[in-house]
């Protein structure tokens, strides 16, 4: 993957005695001819965030401003140093239902398709890819968190989560997926830390914008979309580290990432480092996979305001 650095920054709007979930920069307005994309129906429950990620690194994106369904995402673009590698996707809003359509940024050809159901309370139960024909099924605990996807076809192909309280015991964060092929045997491994390596309690971060950086580089079946929030809450706090392990373990080589982050004054993402390390994360790293910028639009709220 190619070093990318772009500078992060926070866009803070107000509107006196209110609240601004538009941005008046051309890139986050809906051209006149694709305003049908805001999807009218009333039913969805997918909730919008108040604060809106406009972009990450070389990822753009822009969310539906007309309808019952302003303000949910709307379209991620993927912008790749190399053309033919970038990228689009479209999601649409019915009924419990989101289809999320990819398209090829260089021709508009489309090259796959998604739909994910969703439960009344807005999260993802079923996801059906008409690509590949593969079908997921996602149960969740009383918390909301995913517990379990497995293979419709193959109920034995599936990951289990599992997880911890965190630092201060209000709630559960992701510690450890395991993942069974179909014939039940267990494959790999995935481990999950939220402060850095050799550092204390107090460097642990809250997570102010979820990114579901669980899903970034698609280890688990079923879990690949970071920024379509129907998944639930892995974490509260920002993830640092992440190690995989095939299984059976013999001393193969363990995989692993860590992340560095800058935050805004306001405890917002600024700029998130990806590291890979070839063997785990005692050994010298592989190199910088990439450096993101992030940029947001952040309604404030003023005094009077509702």
């Amino acid at each position: 993957m190619k070093k990318m650095n772009i500078a992060g920054a926070v866009l803070k709007m107000a509107l006196l005695g209110g609240v601004v979930f538009g941005c008046r920069q051309e890139e986050t307005l809906m051209p006149q001819s694709e305003q049908n994309v805001a999807a009218e129906d009333q039913n969805a429950k997918v909730n919008a965030t108040s604060i809106q990620l406009l972009s990450d690194g070389p990822v753009e994106l822009k969310y539906n401003t007309r309808g019952r369904n302003a303000g949910k995402l709307w379209k991620v673009i993927v912008n790749d140093v190399n053309p033919a590698a970038s990228y689009y996707q479209v999601f649409d809003y019915s009924d419990l239902l989101i289809v999320k359509t990819t398209y090829k940024s260089l021709d508009n050809t489309k090259v796959g398709e998604v739909h994910y159901t969703l439960s009344l309370s807005g999260l993802c139960t079923k996801s059906k890819n008409l690509s590949t024909g593969a079908t997921y099924i996602y149960e969740y605990n009383e918390l909301n968190q995913i517990t379990k996807i497995y293979n419709e076809a193959s109920p034995n192909a599936r990951s289990e989560f599992q997880y911890l309280a965190d630092q201060v015991g209000a709630y559960q964060s992701l510690f450890k997926v395991h993942l069974f092929n179909g014939s039940n045997v267990k494959y790999k491994e995935i481990s999950y830390g939220y402060q850095g390596m050799g550092e204390g309690v107090e460097t642990v971060k809250a997570d102010k914008y979820r990114i579901n950086l669980v899903a970034e580089k698609q280890e688990i079946p079923g879990l690949s979309d970071i920024y379509l929030p129907i998944f639930g809450k892995f974490n509260t706090n920002l993830l640092k580290q992440v190690s995989v392990k095939p299984f059976p373990y013999t001393g193969q080589v363990v995989s692993a990432i860590k992340y560095f982050y800058e935050l805004e004054s306001d405890g917002l993402v600024k700029t998130r480092t990806r590291v890979a390390f070839a063997n785990g994360l005692t050994s010298n790293s592989t190199g910088t996979d990439y450096v993101h910028g992030l940029k947001y639009l952040v309604p404030l709220m003023q005094p009077g305001g509702i």
